[in-house]
């Protein structure tokens, strides 16, 4: 079962497949424009297969599941894919059979005017 998770990012949401083997958050060239991110530097990324690239690197905060996540490492990457940097801040619990993801830390709830 492929689980993903919607997150906002400068405003911009994204739908990003969840991905306990990718360690960072992952997003596209396209979002990152979208959301006006500005990289921070580069780093080089080794990919599952081998194959080696150099990407630009952003620390932006995010929200996910009405939390609010300071200071993400983000990378430019081909798809969204939400990571283990942010799925352990967050104390992730993730149940394949059910196709659910509970989390044990809210860094900050985001405030809800109604």
């Amino acid at each position: 079962m492929e689980l993903s998770e919607k997150i906002k990012v400068n405003g911009v949401e994204v739908e990003c497949k969840v991905d306990t083997g990718a360690d960072f958050l992952y997003l596209s060239k396209d979002v990152i424009k979208k959301a006006g991110l500005k990289p921070l530097k580069k780093i080089k990324v080794k990919y599952a297969n081998g194959f080696e690239d150099e990407k630009d690197v952003f620390l932006e905060d995010i929200e996910i599941a009405g939390c609010k996540v300071p200071a993400v490492v983000i990378v430019e990457g081909h798809h969204n894919l939400l990571g283990h940097n942010v799925l352990q801040r967050l104390g992730a619990v993730i149940d394949e059979q059910k196709g659910e993801i509970k989390y044990r830390v809210c860094p900050s709830p985001t405030a809800h005017i109604g």
